[in-house]
Protein backbone atom coordinates (compact mmCIF):
# COMPACT_ATOMS: atom_id res chain seq x y z
CA UNK A 1 0.00 0.00 0.00
CA UNK A 2 2.75 2.49 0.62
CA UNK A 3 4.09 1.88 -2.96
CA UNK A 4 0.11 3.11 -4.33
CA UNK A 5 0.36 5.80 -1.97
CA UNK A 6 3.90 7.20 -3.47
CA UNK A 7 2.25 6.52 -6.87
CA UNK A 8 -0.79 8.51 -5.63
CA UNK A 9 1.19 11.53 -4.39
CA UNK A 10 2.93 11.81 -7.68
CA UNK A 11 -0.17 11.62 -9.27
CA UNK A 12 0.79 8.56 -11.25
CA UNK A 13 -2.38 6.20 -10.64
CA UNK A 14 -5.68 5.87 -12.38
CA UNK A 15 -8.91 6.77 -11.23
CA UNK A 16 -9.85 3.54 -9.54
CA UNK A 17 -6.95 3.53 -7.46
CA UNK A 18 -6.89 6.84 -6.66
CA UNK A 19 -10.29 5.98 -5.21
CA UNK A 20 -8.77 2.96 -3.25
CA UNK A 21 -5.87 4.58 -1.57
CA UNK A 22 -8.29 7.45 -0.63
CA UNK A 23 -10.84 5.11 0.90
CA UNK A 24 -7.98 3.65 2.66
CA UNK A 25 -6.51 6.90 3.89
CA UNK A 26 -10.20 7.46 5.62
CA UNK A 27 -10.01 4.77 7.53
CA UNK A 28 -6.06 3.96 8.51
CA UNK A 29 -4.61 5.70 10.64
CA UNK A 30 -1.37 4.61 10.32
CA UNK A 31 -1.07 5.19 6.42
CA UNK A 32 -2.10 8.74 7.38
CA UNK A 33 0.96 9.14 9.22
CA UNK A 34 3.38 7.54 6.73
CA UNK A 35 1.35 9.96 3.83
CA UNK A 36 2.70 13.13 6.10
CA UNK A 37 6.18 11.43 6.48
CA UNK A 38 6.33 11.23 2.91
CA UNK A 39 5.36 14.51 1.96
CA UNK A 40 7.77 15.75 4.60
CA UNK A 41 10.77 13.73 3.06
CA UNK A 42 9.29 15.22 -1.02
CA UNK A 43 9.65 18.86 1.04
CA UNK A 44 12.85 18.02 2.36
CA UNK A 45 14.06 16.86 -1.38
CA UNK A 46 12.64 19.70 -3.00
CA UNK A 47 14.17 22.66 -0.89
CA UNK A 48 11.20 23.62 -0.37
CA UNK A 49 11.57 24.90 3.39
CA UNK A 50 8.07 24.03 4.81
CA UNK A 51 7.60 22.83 8.25
CA UNK A 52 5.96 19.62 9.18
CA UNK A 53 2.07 20.65 10.21
CA UNK A 54 0.99 17.91 12.89
CA UNK A 55 -1.95 16.84 12.26
CA UNK A 56 -2.41 17.70 8.40
CA UNK A 57 -3.84 14.08 7.34
CA UNK A 58 -6.60 13.90 9.78
CA UNK A 59 -7.92 17.18 8.62
CA UNK A 60 -7.26 16.47 4.86
CA UNK A 61 -9.28 12.74 6.59
CA UNK A 62 -12.18 14.80 7.78
CA UNK A 63 -12.28 16.41 4.62
CA UNK A 64 -12.49 13.87 2.37
CA UNK A 65 -16.29 12.44 2.69
CA UNK A 66 -17.03 16.61 1.69
CA UNK A 67 -14.88 16.27 -1.08
CA UNK A 68 -16.78 13.17 -3.38
CA UNK A 69 -19.21 14.77 -4.30
CA UNK A 70 -17.82 17.75 -5.37
CA UNK A 71 -15.69 15.98 -7.61
CA UNK A 72 -18.67 13.72 -8.83
CA UNK A 73 -20.11 16.72 -10.15
CA UNK A 74 -17.08 18.08 -12.16
CA UNK A 75 -17.29 18.31 -15.73
CA UNK A 76 -16.13 15.40 -18.23
CA UNK A 77 -14.94 16.04 -21.32
CA UNK A 78 -17.09 14.89 -24.45
CA UNK A 79 -16.09 12.66 -26.86
CA UNK A 80 -17.95 14.02 -29.56
CA UNK A 81 -16.26 17.68 -28.94
CA UNK A 82 -12.74 15.75 -28.91
CA UNK A 83 -13.22 14.37 -31.75
CA UNK A 84 -14.79 17.55 -33.59
CA UNK A 85 -11.42 19.25 -32.46
CA UNK A 86 -8.93 17.00 -34.34
CA UNK A 87 -11.24 17.17 -37.69
CA UNK A 88 -11.05 20.91 -37.15
CA UNK A 89 -7.21 20.60 -37.21
CA UNK A 90 -6.73 17.59 -40.05
CA UNK A 91 -8.81 19.98 -41.93
CA UNK A 92 -7.02 23.52 -41.09
CA UNK A 93 -3.83 21.45 -42.14
CA UNK A 94 -5.25 19.97 -45.26
CA UNK A 95 -6.44 23.54 -46.29
CA UNK A 96 -2.61 25.10 -45.98
CA UNK A 97 -1.43 21.96 -47.48
CA UNK A 98 -3.49 22.84 -50.66
CA UNK A 99 -3.11 26.35 -50.49
CA UNK A 100 1.02 26.34 -50.14
CA UNK A 101 1.12 23.69 -53.18
CA UNK A 102 -1.00 25.77 -55.45
CA UNK A 103 1.50 28.81 -54.50
CA UNK A 104 4.14 26.77 -55.34
CA UNK A 105 3.42 25.58 -58.47
CA UNK A 106 2.08 28.49 -59.87
CA UNK A 107 4.37 29.72 -62.60
CA UNK A 108 6.84 32.50 -61.86
CA UNK A 109 10.30 34.63 -62.24
CA UNK A 110 13.43 32.23 -61.94
CA UNK A 111 15.44 33.44 -59.19
CA UNK A 112 18.07 35.59 -60.37
CA UNK A 113 21.64 34.75 -59.07
CA UNK A 114 24.45 37.05 -59.64
CA UNK A 115 26.45 37.41 -62.41
CA UNK A 116 29.84 37.62 -61.15
CA UNK A 117 31.69 37.49 -57.63
CA UNK A 118 31.13 39.96 -54.88
CA UNK A 119 34.10 42.02 -53.85
CA UNK A 120 35.00 40.61 -50.35
CA UNK A 121 34.85 43.84 -47.77
CA UNK A 122 38.32 44.32 -45.96
CA UNK A 123 37.99 44.12 -42.17
CA UNK A 124 40.17 46.83 -40.44
CA UNK A 125 42.89 45.65 -37.81
CA UNK A 126 44.75 47.26 -35.79
CA UNK A 127 48.42 47.14 -36.58
CA UNK A 128 51.09 47.20 -33.78
CA UNK A 129 54.28 46.57 -33.38
CA UNK A 130 54.07 47.18 -29.56
CA UNK A 131 52.72 44.40 -27.17
CA UNK A 132 51.79 46.99 -24.92
CA UNK A 133 49.26 48.53 -27.48
CA UNK A 134 48.14 44.78 -28.72
CA UNK A 135 47.33 44.01 -25.09
CA UNK A 136 45.60 47.25 -24.43
CA UNK A 137 43.23 46.93 -27.66
CA UNK A 138 42.48 43.10 -26.93
CA UNK A 139 41.28 44.06 -23.59
CA UNK A 140 38.92 46.76 -24.85
CA UNK A 141 38.02 44.58 -27.45
CA UNK A 142 36.91 42.06 -24.52
CA UNK A 143 35.40 44.64 -22.27
CA UNK A 144 33.28 45.75 -25.19
CA UNK A 145 31.85 42.15 -26.25
CA UNK A 146 31.22 41.77 -22.36
CA UNK A 147 29.39 45.17 -22.18
CA UNK A 148 27.60 45.59 -25.93
CA UNK A 149 24.03 45.37 -25.56
CA UNK A 150 24.06 43.21 -28.45
CA UNK A 151 26.84 41.00 -27.44
CA UNK A 152 26.45 37.69 -26.60
CA UNK A 153 27.77 35.84 -22.95
CA UNK A 154 29.84 33.10 -22.99
CA UNK A 155 33.04 32.18 -25.20
CA UNK A 156 31.99 32.91 -28.44
CA UNK A 157 32.39 36.63 -28.50
CA UNK A 158 36.30 36.32 -27.84
CA UNK A 159 37.50 34.18 -30.51
CA UNK A 160 37.92 37.11 -32.14
CA UNK A 161 40.53 38.08 -29.69
CA UNK A 162 41.89 34.34 -29.55
CA UNK A 163 42.23 33.87 -33.13
CA UNK A 164 43.97 37.00 -34.14
CA UNK A 165 46.45 36.55 -36.38
CA UNK A 166 49.59 38.83 -36.19
CA UNK A 167 51.01 40.12 -39.27
CA UNK A 168 54.27 40.89 -38.50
Amino acid sequence: MKEKLSAFMDNELGELEERRVLAELATDAELRVTWERYHLVRAVIREEGVAPVPGLSERVARQLPDAAPAAAGARVPRPLLRAAAGLALAAAVAAVAIFGLQVLRQPGQPAQLAAGKTPRAETARWNTDRPEHETTLNAYLVEHNEFAPTGMGGMTPYARVVGYDREK
